[in-house]
């Protein structure tokens, strides 16, 4: 399971390069030294938000066509690292991708990155006492139930791990 990555809404591209990109080429080399592991790339739902991209879009839907339609580097940063993880998917390596939403705090204990947009957008109105009147709906499932998903997601492939043609 490969969920390690800078992520940054403000960023550009060439400051997550090293952290979201050559990570994954790391990744992609130790899964294939030795005997052959799967790889389980948990990349991000930012991928989707190229504009004039498809209006459907799921894990399958490469979005690489649309990679200067991305305004943001991070977004940027993922789909590079998917593209590397398609093209060794199309070598024969076993590799799933998988694009969750923003990840919020763990349910039971509220543990939570107080760094990242929600905690600071949430701090922001607190420290304000005020809060934007807009009525959005937040997909924000908590980081244990995205955790488990990905991992009994992953655990109902069929398909044999295999050495990558090189």
């Amino acid at each position: 399971f490969h969920a390690a990555g800078d992520v940054s809404w403000v960023q550009p591209y060439a400051a997550l390069r090293h952290s979201n990109v050559l990570a994954t080429v790391e990744v992609l080399q130790f899964a294939s030294a030795g005997q052959a592991k799967s790889i389980q790339f948990v990349s991000s739902l930012s991928v989707c938000y190229a504009t004039g991209g498809p209006a459907t879009v799921d894990e399958q839907t490469d979005m690489m066509p649309w990679v200067h339609d991305l305004a943001l580097g991070y977004a940027k940063t993922k789909l590079v690292a998917e593209s590397l993880i398609r093209q060794a998917q199309q070598r024969g390596f076993a590799a799933g991708i998988f694009r969750p939403s923003i990840i919020l705090g763990d349910a039971s204990t509220g543990a939570s990155n107080l760094d990242d947009i929600v905690a600071a957008l949430l701090k922001g109105c607190i420290e304000m006492g005020t809060a934007p009147d807009l009525d959005w709906v937040l997909d924000g499932p908590p980081v244990d139930h995205v955790a488990r998903a990905i991992v009994r997601l992953a655990g109902h492939s069929a398909d044999p791990v295999r050495r990558p043609v090189h």
